[in-house]
């Protein structure tokens, strides 16, 4: 709840994510605790950011990425897409996703990514989902954070188009 009301939205957006997955906190949780809160400042404020907790976002570059295109108007993509062959087995998993429209977004983190093994396997996985019909697009910390609108109009242009 202290991060609801006194940090910034992504930071209390990515910590309410990443308590929940660690089992730390349940999301029925943490609206129980800011229901009951009436009279604390910003509560409004911290149950509007609430509702924005995806704890299938796996990274706060995710978190970014999906904020930016909700506060665009854009139709929330759903995180952790996953791919499964013919057997229903998961061959790949992409960041966020409009899975009806084979949309793909990758949240490339400069400490995975900037490995030379990290770039060839992102590649081959990437020829790999674009034979299978998907468009995936690529948006590091600084196109989420320093470039939102570079976001927001290559996901729209891509979203017309499929």
């Amino acid at each position: 709840m202290d991060l609801l009301l006194d940090s910034d939205r992504l930071t209390a957006v990515a910590a309410c994510e990443w308590a929940i997955r660690a089992g730390k906190a349940s999301a029925a949780d943490v609206r129980r605790v800011l229901a009951a809160a009436v009279r604390v400042p910003r509560v409004r404020r911290a149950r509007a950011w609430c509702d924005l907790v995806d704890p299938r976002s796996e990274s706060p570059l995710e978190t970014a990425i999906r904020l930016v295109l909700l506060d665009a108007g854009l139709p929330a993509p759903e995180p952790q897409v996953s791919i499964v062959d013919r057997r229903g087995r998961e061959i790949y998993r992409i960041d966020l996703g409009y899975r009806e429209r084979r949309l793909g977004i990758e949240a490339d983190g400069r400490t995975v990514h900037e490995l030379p093994q990290a770039v060839f396997r992102d590649r081959s996985r990437q020829n790999a989902l674009v034979q299978r019909g998907w468009v995936l697009l690529r948006f590091t910390w600084y196109d989420a954070v320093q470039r939102p609108a570079y976001v927001v109009r290559t996901v729209s242009q891509a979203l017309a188009r499929s």
